[in-house]
């Protein structure tokens, strides 16, 4: 029996835990192959929570079908077999995407930059057709002081005021909408 105690909750808003799930799986993979159970104690560890399987697994077969990990069955001496994920080539090089476009934008949440008034080339800043509902990740790599810091600094902004984080939420999502509805 899993005592609830001995579960660390996330340490930031579920819609960010959402929005990063993705890379901090892929994060997770990036020092070598983990079992399901595994992700889920590294996910735990990098801040993100212990997902129960019922959230985890799906997105695990989604970013297999992305070519971004894959899987094999793996015998135990002691126990039963369990699958163990990898990370590929093409997760690997979506990982870096993501973290650049992270990095991108905690910079500009930050107010350390804006886009092209800090100097970044067209080609530097992601195109808004490029970053969808899968390609959100986040630079999680050892648990980045820059990161944390920053995330640290929108998390009190955001309770400083809460109405804020629910309007910045809502914008994002007529953003999307209206980017998918081609509006």
């Amino acid at each position: 029996m899993v005592r609830e105690h001995d579960r660390q909750e996330a340490k930031w808003p579920v819609l960010w835990v959402r929005a990063a799930m993705r890379t901090a799986i892929l994060v997770c993979l990036e020092a070598g192959p983990l079992h399901g159970y595994g992700i889920a104690l590294a996910l735990e560890g990098l801040g993100f929570g212990r997902p129960k399987g019922g959230s985890l697994y799906p997105i695990l077969e989604e970013l297999k079908n992305a070519d971004a990990i894959n899987d094999e069955w793996e015998q135990s001496e002691g126990g039963p077999g369990r699958r163990v994920y990898r990370l590929t080539e093409t997760g690997r090089a979506r990982l870096e995407r993501e973290r650049r476009q992270w990095n991108m934008m905690v910079g500009v949440l930050v107010g350390e930059s804006s886009g092209h008034a800090a100097g970044l080339s067209d080609d530097a800043v992601p195109d808004r057709a490029m970053v969808d509902d899968t390609t959100v990740g986040g630079d999680l790599a050892g648990g980045s002081e820059v990161v944390t810091h920053a995330a640290d600094a929108i998390l009190q902004e955001v309770r400083s005021a809460p109405n804020s984080g629910r309007q910045v939420a809502d914008r994002w999502k007529r953003n999307v909408h209206a980017d998918r509805d081609g509006r």
